[in-house]
């Protein structure tokens, strides 16, 4: 999280950041796993990768370039959709669990800030700092559930959006992989108003949501 340096984040914050992202993206790969594995594809599981730990997800290249750069990956689990009990409708739901396992994380960290935390009438200076780290837990898991759910191979709303193509579609989406990451390189930073400004959407949602439960 060097860039942030740049734009003037304080170190402590940086750090703390790069910590909940590399956390998160454990349990978003592991999400997609433990789907499949529900949905009848046994493969990641017995690959050792049906769990959280940083060894079996996070790759050297793309942990760096989480350092450097505003992108980054964990190292995707393998599916084979053909294990699925229903394959058309199994692959959607293991493509829609990592981004789904990141907003519940958020709902979570949100539900913590606001209905227990943030209840406490205290100028303690521990719980203003676990107050900090619950919201940039919430604010981390949002940005990267929206950021995966951009329709561009490699990313999983791409796994989305092609169940919806007919085959011809499907094989051109997929011949231009290759060239996603500089697409969403292009798009990040191109397009980063509209991205902060879904995740103020996202944000504002789920926050509305945790203050009526």
């Amino acid at each position: 999280m060097i860039y942030l340096l740049f734009q003037g984040v304080s170190l402590p914050i940086c750090i703390m950041t790069f910590a909940i992202l590399l956390f998160s993206l454990c349990v978003h790969e592991f999400a997609h796993a433990y789907v499949a594995y529900k949905l009848g594809d046994p493969t990641a599981k017995n690959l050792g990768r049906m769990n959280i730990s940083p060894q079996s997800h996070l790759t050297l290249y793309g942990t760096i370039a989480m350092l450097f750069l505003p992108i980054g990956w964990a190292n995707p689990v393998p599916i084979n959709s053909r294990n699925l009990k229903n394959p058309t409708r199994g692959f959607a739901w293991v493509s829609a669990a990592g981004p789904l396992s990141n907003l519940l994380i958020s709902f979570v960290a949100l539900l913590l800030f606001y209905q227990v935390f943030g209840r406490i009438n205290s100028a303690n200076p521990l719980l203003s700092s676990t107050l900090l780290f619950l919201y940039y837990f919430a604010t981390v898991n949002v940005g990267l559930a929206i950021f995966n759910l951009i329709p561009i191979p490699p990313l999983d709303g791409s796994r989305l959006l092609m169940l919806a193509f007919p085959n011809t579609a499907r094989r051109i989406m997929l011949t231009y992989e290759r060239y996603g990451f500089f697409i969403i390189i292009v798009l990040i930073y191109f397009c980063s108003p509209i991205f902060y400004q879904l995740m103020e959407w996202v944000m504002s949602g789920l926050i509305w949501l945790v203050n009526i439960v």
